[in-house]
């Protein structure tokens, strides 16, 4: 095998292959050796060995993935999502500067509408009541 041939990817190790590299790690041999000889990568035959090594011999079965966790909508802190209807609540380009952004929100035609209560002061995004909620004091280090 020279270097210009790609590997081909194979998923599963048959017996046979196992015994192989059994007998190789055995003589002594290189992972990379052993690679050319199965025709697997040299990190696959690594994997594998240390797999066998790890369990006295037996192989160690891979462990499936923990499936991906479902994506659900973000739900605002502090307030259960509501819906609303098409007049109520505040838009982001309903809002005023010393109005309160936080979501609180949807209405029915999928909008997001916002607390809109008065700011603690000019150029804070949070009325006092969705501050405490939102941010957890410094505390010192001991």
């Amino acid at each position: 095998m020279t270097l210009a041939e790609p590997i081909q990817q194979k998923t599963a190790w048959h017996p046979d292959e196992l015994a192989i590299l059994q007998k190789s790690i055995a003589e002594g041999r290189s992972y990379g050796q052993i690679a050319a000889q199965l025709g697997r990568s040299r990190c696959a035959v690594g994997g594998m060995a240390t797999r066998i090594k790890a369990n006295g011999g037996e192989i160690i079965p891979r462990k499936k993935p923990a499936p991906a966790p479902v994506k659900s909508s973000p739900t605002p802190i502090g307030a259960p999502q509501q819906i609303f209807g098409e007049d109520e609540g505040l838009t982001i380009t309903d809002l005023a500067p010393h109005q309160c952004r936080f979501s609180i929100g949807a209405r029915e035609d999928g909008v997001w509408v916002f607390c809109g209560e008065r700011t603690r002061k000019l150029g804070d995004a949070l009325c006092n009541h969705h501050h405490k909620l939102s941010y957890v004091p410094v505390q010192r280090r001991r």
